[in-house]
């Protein structure tokens, strides 16, 4: 297997677009630091570009049927050899040198679950525009302020797969939560009730809007009330387990504020293709 990298990038995939994956190994490439890039197809057969199947630092692996993204997930991340992890969607990208600030920050700060950035999304008309910012500063996030920042609204405090982890924590946790979607949503929040993390100021990943999205499905807005109820109740469980207090306003889930934003903003930006 050769030395073991700094990072282990993990992509789950079902039915990548070659063109998606070529930027995504290319932005890959731009980085500062030693990688492997563990691919996880879901299903029993898949092909990827020449320049990719060919990088020695490229592992991929198939399911052997379809199990969803949270499994995926978790069977590429079973493969990681590095001390760090970062989940690359097979349609999004690194910018670069995105990856070894983060590490640098990890490494400085032991304690740290992870670190996590700003990002970038190119809209259906080729525009590159900034997402919504983080609503806190950057430095260290104490614990269980993502949780409050989520109960807040029903809005994600930041863009998950931003998040540059800590492979023991993250396995230590058990994972992605197994959940249809929003499974990086619950391991985040679970595992920021007790743990430090480390929020830098800077664009780190570009996401891409485009008509097969799975974000911008039907299917992902179905399931988005069970999944955020899932969440909430998990939540709730963790702090009883901890031992850690429950404000009376947490007993509730939060309000589901950012559901009508997110369909508008699907609207607009395919009315804007």
């Amino acid at each position: 297997m050769g030395k073991t990298p700094l990072v282990s990038v993990i992509t789950p995939a079902l039915n990548p677009q070659a063109g998606f994956l070529l930027d995504a190994y290319h932005s890959l490439c731009d980085q500062e630091c030693s990688w492997e890039w563990l691919i996880q197809l879901d299903g029993r057969q898949g092909t990827l570009p020449e320049a990719i199947s060919e990088d020695s630092r490229v592992d991929v692996a198939f399911n052997g049927r379809q199990l969803g993204i949270a499994i995926t997930r978790n069977r590429a991340l079973a493969r990681t050899r590095a001390p760090y992890v970062q989940s690359l969607d097979a349609d999004d990208m690194l910018l670069p040198d995105s990856l070894a600030p983060r590490i640098a920050f990890l490494k400085e700060h032991p304690g740290l679950a992870f670190a996590f950035g700003r990002s970038l999304r190119r809209q259906y008309n080729g525009e590159v525009v900034s997402d919504r910012r983080p609503p806190i500063g950057e430095g260290l996030v104490e614990p269980g302020e993502l949780e409050r920042l989520w109960r807040k609204d029903g809005r994600s405090p930041l863009k998950y797969s931003t998040i540059l982890w800590r492979r023991a924590v993250l396995l230590g946790a058990g994972g992605w939560a197994a959940l249809s979607e929003m499974e990086d949503v619950a391991v985040t929040l679970a595992i920021s009730l007790t743990s430090f993390s480390y929020y830098t100021d800077v664009d780190v990943v570009l996401f891409r809007n485009h008509p097969e999205q799975v974000t911008n499905s039907d299917a992902y807005m179905s399931d988005r009330a069970v999944n955020r109820r899932f969440i909430h109740e998990y939540l709730l469980c963790a702090r009883r387990n901890r031992g850690i207090p429950i404000p009376p306003s947490y007993r509730h889930p939060p309000p589901d504020a950012s559901y009508r934003v997110e369909l508008e903003k699907i609207h607009s930006m395919r009315r804007s293709k």
